[in-house]
C-alpha cells in the first residue's frame, strides 16, 4: 500500500504534502526489518518524497484462510506507520492528492523548474517532490 504523508495546518485551514517521507522511512525501517527480519512489513521508498510504501514482510499463503489475514495486516501496517509521524501529519491512501500541481502543494514549499535542468522539467511538480533515490530521478 502507498501512503502519502499530509501535514495539516489546522489555524489555516491547509493541508499539504509533507516532504517527510526519506526520515519515516528510515525510522520505520530501523524499527521493523533492520532490527528483526521477520518483521511482519517492509518499508519501501515510493516515488514522491512525500511518500511511503508498506509491504507485507512474507507472502500470503495459497489457501482461503490466508483471505482473512490481509485486512488485519493492512490495518497494523497503517497503524505501524502512523506511530512515527509528528504532530498534525496524517497517512493518506487516495489515489492523488486534490492539490497536487497546485502552488504550495507541499511543505516546505517549492518551485518547479520546467526549463532548468531538473529531472522532471514539470511546470507543475518540483523536482524536490521526487524522492532522492536514484531509481525516482
Amino acid at each position: 500500500v502507498e501512503y502519502m504523508l499530509v501535514a495539516f495546518d489546522h489555524k489555516n485551514k491547509r493541508a499539504r504534502l509533507s516532504l517527510t517521507g526519506e526520515g519515516v522511512l528510515q525510522t520505520l525501517q530501523e524499527k521493523g526489518e533492520r532490527t528483526n527480519p521477520n518483521h511482519p512489513t517492509l518499508w519501501r521508498p515510493e516515488y514522491g518524497s512525500y511518500m511511503i510504501e508498506g509491504t507485507p514482510g512474507q507472502p500470503y499463503g495459497g489457501t482461503m484462510s490466508e483471505f482473512n489475514t490481509v485486512q488485519d495486516n493492512m490495518r497494523k501496517r497503517r497503524q505501524e506507520a502512523a506511530s512515527v509521524l509528528k504532530k498534525d501529519v496524517a497517512i493518506c491512501t487516495v489515489t492523488s492528492f486534490p492539490r497536487l500541481g497546485c502552488p504550495g502543494f507541499t511543505i516546505p514549499a517549492y518551485h518547479p523548474t520546467p526549463i532548468e535542468t531538473g529531472a522532471s522539467k514539470s511546470l507543475f511538480f518540483p523536482d524536490e517532490a521526487i524522492n532522492n533515490h536514484p531509481r525516482f530521478r
